[in-house]
């Protein structure tokens, strides 16, 4: 039987296993030498003490992000909306520690889908007014929301659309 694993394929299962634990040390070697070097720049910093590192999972499956969140890993972002919902769900009661973050473009009619998503802790992408009252809109009408402390939301500022295909508020906004 041919399995497929990350466009490679693999002719057996143990091969497969022994793959899925080279891939499983690889990411908690980059956690830590990463980690590592955050940790460096932070002890140099004269301005911030804080430094948190986002794992961005998107289109990678959930045992690499629980490799990671093995490794010591909290923050992790997304930015299929689809994608994000399925992964925090799934991880919601095994791993509930997990910051979720939103970086990808939010279109409205799918703010109801991130709003209902209880586990999410911050998007990073609010790109419009419009888009900010329909989260917010959509949010009130949870009611697990209720009890939990306002999501996190940044504001995307369009600085500059030369090429016209970038997203966010225009600065005098």
């Amino acid at each position: 039987k041919v399995l497929k694993m990350e466009g490679e394929e693999i002719k057996n299962k143990e091969e497969g296993e022994e793959m899925s634990a080279t891939l499983t040390k690889q990411i908690v070697q980059n956690l830590a030498k990463l980690h590592g070097n955050i940790g460096q720049v932070v002890a140099k910093s004269t301005l911030t003490q804080k430094c948190s590192l986002l794992a961005v999972s998107k289109t990678k499956p959930i045992d690499h992000i629980i490799s990671a969140y093995d490794a010591g890993q909290r923050h992790f972002g997304e930015n299929y909306i689809q994608e994000f919902t399925q992964k925090a769900d799934e991880l919601k009661e095994s791993h509930p520690d997990i910051v979720w973050h939103f970086i990808g473009h939010i279109q409205s009619n799918k703010a109801r889908m991130l709003a209902r998503c209880t586990n999410l802790s911050i998007v990073e992408t609010i790109d419009s007014q419009k888009l900010a009252d329909t989260l917010n809109k959509e949010c009130a009408k949870v009611e697990e929301r209720q009890a939990q402390p306002p999501l996190d939301v940044l504001i995307q500022v369009l600085v500059d659309n030369s090429e016209g295909t970038k997203y966010g508020v225009n600065p005098e906004q």
